[in-house]
């Protein structure tokens, strides 16, 4: 059997990798490995021929990374193992908050905008918006993945908007509140 062992993810000292096992009793065999890796930033991946028994890679905040391993002996075409395949799912980001929110009224569409979470781009982010105002005060959050909000803006009225973020299907992962806030014009400026 030619099959590696134990293969599993380390991260010492910021230098996230892939290691395991030569195959049993393997030791006198001239081994090298047939490495895949793959995650969303690289859905193909191209093998690389190594002797190593690591793999080295850049992590990504939620992003999957797998790593497919097929062993074989050097010189001796034939002599390989069926393949080994080990995921590791990249941590979501620490901080979560949204970034920048502002006012915009863009051809009389009044709207508050905002920027996500620093290294959240391969992160699957949901908003949980709530909206609040004088006619409004009783906001009802909304979920939305845009990183917009319209609402009708009126006069000397205070337009409150608090974001959460959080990463879709990953439980607890969430951010506190952002609030941030626009008064509506006075009439006749």
């Amino acid at each position: 059997n030619l099959e590696v062992q134990n293969v599993k993810f380390e991260n010492l000292e910021s230098n996230p990798r892939f290691v395991w096992d030569p195959p049993d009793d393997s030791d006198l065999c001239d081994i090298e490995y047939k490495v895949e890796f793959t995650n969303q930033l690289s859905p193909n991946g191209k093998p690389e021929i190594t002797r190593d028994t690591f793999f080295d890679f850049t992590l990504y905040h939620c992003s999957d990374n797998r790593i497919t391993i097929i062993t074989s002996v050097y010189n001796e075409g034939d002599s390989q193992s069926g393949p080994v395949t080990y995921a590791h799912r990249g941590p979501t980001p620490e901080n979560l908050e949204v970034q920048n929110v502002k006012f915009e009224n863009l051809d009389s569409n009044p709207r508050f905008v905002w920027d996500p979470p620093d290294d959240s781009d391969l992160c699957d982010i949901e908003y949980k918006v709530e909206f609040t105002n004088q006619r409004s005060p009783n906001g009802k959050p909304e979920i939305t993945r845009a990183t917009f909000f319209n609402f009708t803006l009126y006069h000397c009225s205070d337009n409150r908007i608090t974001i959460i973020t959080s990463v879709y299907n990953e439980g607890d992962s969430q951010s506190g509140p952002v609030t941030y806030a626009h008064r509506g014009p006075t009439p006749g400026k």
